[in-house]
């Protein structure tokens, strides 16, 4: 009974999406997810995973309730999630990353893959080198600058 007068109270209603619970939300730079200035105010998109111990694939942790906040954001989880198909004529992969391919926030792939989790798309994803190849966008060497 506490969890819905507690959803009553934050929300007008028990009866609450999940998504507009649990979010998604990007920071840049902060090595301990506790510093990380989650924000209601800020952008944020439903987030569809759930604690490990439950027994599902899309596994994410979030931070606990706050006084500051109705919503809890994505801190933990895994981070990369992949669907193979072999087939006679060849394989067909789908993929995607939990928030985006780059850590830096100016970068467009920063938070692009976050919407695909929120609502539970892949991305195709490139198996043989060939695919790889006619897919490349840029590429670089370590050590250089490069990439998006």
């Amino acid at each position: 009974m506490r969890a819905a007068e507690r959803l009553e109270g934050l929300y007008g209603s028990w009866q609450v999406p999940y998504g507009e619970v649990f979010r998604l939300q990007r920071h840049a730079n902060y090595p301990d997810a506790a510093l990380a200035p989650f924000s209601d105010e800020l952008p944020s998109l439903p987030q569809v995973g759930v604690r490990g111990p439950l027994g599902v694939v899309f596994t994410v942790y979030h931070t606990p309730p706050s006084a500051e906040r109705k919503r809890q954001y994505a801190v933990v989880g895994a981070s990369y999630m992949a669907v193979y198909e072999f087939r006679k004529d060849g394989v067909r992969a789908m993929s995607y990353l939990h928030f985006g391919q780059r850590a830096r926030p100016e970068s467009p792939h920063f938070f692009d893959q976050a919407e695909l989790l929120s609502q539970r798309r892949f991305k195709p994803a490139w198996f043989d080198w060939d695919e790889v190849l006619a897919h490349t966008v840029a590429s670089y060497h370590p050590g250089e600058e490069g990439g998006s």
